[in-house]
């Protein structure tokens, strides 16, 4: 996180508004995404956080899927050869 980030959330928490600072704290933390809801209101609930995150990872490792398919089959291939344990009765 820059200092610029850092200082805009603990103004913004020295201020009261802590919602706003969540909200910037999850742009700085999530490079490449900009809440509208940091200049509405910032996070409300610590569930909107996650949601909003799990929503960027999963776009996010869609794309990374859809640009590099042979490392995600590589990474198949390779389990399907691992070593199975052997099961004793």
């Amino acid at each position: 996180m820059s200092a610029v980030d850092a200082t805009y959330i603990i103004d913004k928490v020295k201020g009261h508004h802590y919602q706003v600072a969540c909200g910037k704290y999850f742009e700085a933390k999530h490079k490449g995404t900009t809440l509208i809801e940091t200049e509405l209101g910032g996070i409300e609930h610590p569930n909107q956080y996650f949601e909003q995150s799990v929503k960027f990872h999963t776009a996010k490792d869609e794309a990374t899927a859809a640009t590099k398919p042979d490392k995600i089959d590589k990474a198949a291939e390779t389990q399907d050869k691992a070593p199975q344990a052997e099961v004793q009765a």
